[in-house]
């Protein structure tokens, strides 16, 4: 047995969308990540990506609301690079359309609606 053999594809691609904001978040964070979604190339963000952008939002919240610190736009900065929402880090990808959604059994539909 390979050392490598188990371990999560890299490249395995999550087709679901990203869905609705999560229900704890605030209004206003629920608005930003409305916002956050809709800027985002289709196809960019799906299921896995919920709690990076949750960290976009959480900083974007901070920036627009209270004081922050260099180091506040220097995370957000990061993590929106991190995620593609840079102009150069938007280059640098090749967005292919999402495969159809695959049928999921009740039990991973029940799973899924947990995350949100």
């Amino acid at each position: 047995m390979s050392k490598y053999q188990g371990r999560i594809n890299a490249l395995a691609i999550v087709s679901a969308p990203i869905g609705a904001a999560p229900r704890h978040l605030p209004a206003l964070e629920r608005s930003i990540w409305a916002e956050t979604v809709r800027i985002a190339p289709p196809n960019l963000l799906t299921k896995s990506d919920r709690v990076i952008v949750e960290v976009v939002v959480r900083l974007i919240a901070k920036m627009r609301t209270s004081e922050y610190k260099t180091s506040d736009l220097n995370a957000l900065s990061s993590v929106l690079a991190k995620i593609g929402l840079s102009p150069l880090d938007r280059v640098k990808m090749s967005l292919e359309p999402l495969p159809a959604p695959t049928v999921v059994s009740a039990e991973e539909k029940a799973e899924l609606d947990e995350l949100d």
